[in-house]
Order: C-alpha cells, then structure tokens, then sequence
C-alpha cells in the first residue's frame, strides 16, 4: 500500500452511447408537448399581456454613423490599416494588413456603428 492520500474517487467512464441522448431528447420534447394539455394552462395564458416597457433603456453602445457609411461601403480602417473589400465585399476570406488590424476586426468593436445606422 502506498503513503499518498486519495485525492477523491475515481471517476467511471461510461461508454459512448449516442442513442440515450437521441432518448433522452424524445423523451424531454414529448413531455414538454404533452405540458400543455395539463388542466391549468389556458389559465396561464389568461392574464394581460405586458404593453411594453416602462423606461426606455440606454443604449451603452454610442456609434459613428461616419465610420459606420465606410464600413458599409467595404473600407474597413482599424489599428491604422486599411482593408478596401469593396461594397458588399468580404473581410473575413482575404488577409488582414496587420496582426494589430486582424485583432481590432475580431474584437467586433465596430458593430456599434453598424448599429446606429440600422446597417
């Protein structure tokens, strides 16, 4: 016998069985088709709706509608590099300029100015 402690029980592997999470999934959608029928739910959907929200919340996300047309028309200018895709071109299938460019693209950082024009 050894002087090491246990650090805990070993776990069991259990072999790879794809069929009983395909049962597992029949049986969970088959129970939620089946909650609706419970005497009960019609009351549920009784009650008044929500008109809408009582406060309008701030939009933390303030964009560029500048920078936002030139994204738009394929001219992509991030860490002081330009990528000129052309209007409805493709950033993502070409070669960044720069690493710096590469990381700010990903970072997704110009979405906001998407946003503020509806783009």
């Amino acid at each position: 016998m050894t002087d090491q402690p246990l650090l805990g029980p070993v776990p069991i592997r259990l072999p790879h069985l794809p069929w009983v999470a395909a049962a597992a999934r029949v049986a969970a959608r088959q129970a939620a088709v089946e909650s609706f029928g419970v005497p009960g739910y019609g009351l549920t959907l009784a009650f008044p709706r929500a008109a809408g929200f009582a406060v309008a919340p701030r939009d933390f996300r303030p964009g560029d509608a500048q920078i936002a047309r030139l994204l738009l028309s394929g001219r992509y200018r991030f860490a002081g590099a330009l990528l000129e895709v052309g209007r409805g071109g493709d950033p993502w299938n070409r070669p960044s300029p720069t690493r710096a460019f590469a990381v700010e693209l990903h970072r997704f950082a110009w979405l906001p100015h998407l946003v503020r024009v509806g783009g």
